[in-house]
Formats: structure tokens, C-alpha cells, sequence
């Protein structure tokens, strides 16, 4: 009779006196001691002896997972790897653990303090013990799913900005040669939890203000600092900046005679100001100045 959920319920963490195994299907069966520690094993004979594996203790590891993981061990049986090659770790072949101190002394640790926060807050702490002893190369990815799904079910848009951020950190290792590759890298984004609420929330004036100065007495070039002014004033509307730029340049005179000609030679190369009709004759008189 299979296992289920329910049975197992009944029974971890209570004085137990029933038969100390009871068998699931394809080899998969619980060890249950009088005190009621459940542990999953599984079953198979190599090299013509019977061999136990011990797959996990209930509840960390759920009966679903056994399954999962024995599914996995079935497969590597019939290709005639021993199973226990699934818990295997050879030299060199890093743990989440080890990629995650990798990855915070190499190069979280020189980023600002509060990116560093939100980063420990985020991943490190999040997965810091997830998948102990087990090279996060061969960590397949329905357990990376059935991680995920623990996490969308507390929340959901934290849920997809952590497997934005591990992403970020499993390539960052996979880049520089600490791991060959890793389950997680196919699973998209899109299939786990959801995208965070954009909000409507804009500045005040006095933020626009405090950043304008900023702009003012900052040491970026006078290109940039216009770009970013014009961005606080019209954002990316490059249609009413169009217009504003046309009406000035046809009003505002220039302030020399190389300005005017190098402005000039500017409305004549581009397309979009140099076949407005009236409005670019405008503009060009402007610069020029008006005929006697």
C-alpha cells in the first residue's frame, strides 16, 4: 500500500509501536523508530548485495521529494550508475553554500552598503542552507521548482525577485569557471511568482529641486547633466522635447557667431528639423539673422 502525507502526519514525532518499515513503490520505503523519526530510503541491490540509501528525513524532506529524488536514482540505476552517485561529490564541484561566499568576498563585498544589505536580506540569508552537501551542479530542477513553490506561496513577487537575484549569482559563478552549469539557468523567470506592482507614486517638487542642484553642482559633463535635466522635466515624451526645442531655437538668439553656425549646421543634418517649412526657415533666420 503506498505512503501518503497524511499516514506520515499521524506518525512523526509520536510514540510509535507499528511495523518499523512501511514501503511506498519503486523501492522507496520509511524507517520509523519507536519515536516516531520518519527517514525515507531506498532500495536496490548492486554487485549482487542489498543496499539501503537513505533519501531524507520527514518532514524536511517531504514524501513528494522521495519521490522526486528516487525517481531520479531509478534513472541513474538503469544506466548502470550506483544511486548513491546522486548524493556523490567529487573535488572541485562547489555547493550553493561555497558559491554563495564566493560570490559575497569576490564581489558583493565591493558593491555600497545598502546593496550589500538588500542582497544578504534577499539571497544570502534565503539560500545560505538550502541543498547542504550537494553540488548545486546536480541539483536538478524540479527541486529548484519545488523550492521556488514553497517561496511563491509566502509571497509571491519576493519569490520571483530571488530567483532574479540567484540567477545573478549562479552566473556570476558559472562565468568565472567555479561551476560548469547549473539546473536553474532554465527555469524562467516568468513561470515563478509574479512581477512587483509598478507604482504611481512621483517626485515632489522639492526632490525635483534637491536633484536639479545636485545636477547643477555635479562634475558630469554638460551633455549628460542637460539629458538628465530634460528627463526630470519631460521624462521620455521625445515629442513634446521636439517641439520645445524647435519653438526655442526660433526665439532664442545665439550668444556668438560660431554658436549660430554650429547650431545651424546641426538643423541642417537633422531630418527632423530641416523639413518643418516654415518652421525651419524660423529657426535658420534666427540663427542668421533677419535680411536688410
Amino acid at each position: 500500500m503506498s505512503l501518503s502525507d497524511t499516514k506520515l502526519r499521524s506518525i512523526h514525532g509520536k510514540p510509535y509501536s507499528g511495523p518499523t518499515e512501511l514501503t511506498d513503490g519503486d523501492a522507496l520505503s520509511v524507517r520509523i523508530t519507536p519515536m516516531g523519526t520518519i527517514t525515507f530510503q531506498y532500495r536496490y541491490r548492486w554487485n549482487g548485495k542489498p543496499v539501503r540509501l537513505t533519501v531524507g528525513r520527514y518532514p524536511s524532506t517531504t514524501l513528494k521529494d522521495a519521490r522526486v529524488i528516487v525517481g531520479s536514482m531509478r534513472e541513474l540505476y538503469m544506466k548502470g550508475v550506483n544511486p548513491k552517485n546522486y548524493f556523490a561529490r567529487n573535488d572541485g564541484e562547489l555547493t550553493l553554500k561555497e558559491c554563495l561566499d564566493h560570490w559575497w568576498d569576490k564581489y558583493v563585498k565591493g558593491l555600497k552598503p545598502n546593496t550589500q544589505t538588500l542582497y544578504k536580506s534577499v539571497v544570502y540569508n534565503t539560500m545560505y542552507t538550502e541543498f547542504k552537501d550537494m553540488p548545486v551542479a546536480s541539483v536538478p530542477i524540479s527541486q529548484w521548482v519545488k523550492f521556488f513553490d514553497k517561496h511563491e506561496k509566502k509571497n509571491s513577487k519576493k519569490a520571483r525577485v530571488l530567483l532574479l537575484q540567484l540567477r545573478s549569482v549562479i552566473n556570476w559563478c558559472i562565468s568565472r569557471q567555479l561551476i560548469p552549469s547549473c539546473e536553474l539557468t532554465k527555469l524562467s523567470v516568468k513561470a515563478v511568482g509574479k512581477k512587483p506592482d509598478v507604482g504611481n507614486r512621483v517626485l515632489t517638487y522639492n526632490e525635483l529641486a534637491k536633484i536639479w542642484i545636485a545636477l547643477e553642482n555635479s562634475k558630469i559633463t554638460s551633455s549628460n547633466k542637460v539629458l538628465h535635466q530634460l528627463l526630470l522635466l519631460w521624462g521620455a515624451r521625445l515629442s513634446d522635447r521636439e517641439n520645445y526645442l524647435e519653438k526655442l531655437l526660433a526665439t532664442i538668439k545665439p550668444v556668438s557667431r560660431q554658436e549660430a553656425i554650429d547650431v545651424c549646421k546641426w538643423v541642417l543634418d537633422n531630418e527632423l528639423l530641416n523639413d518643418l517649412g516654415e518652421r525651419t526657415n524660423s529657426i535658420i533666420l534666427n540663427l542668421v539673422g533677419e535680411c536688410g
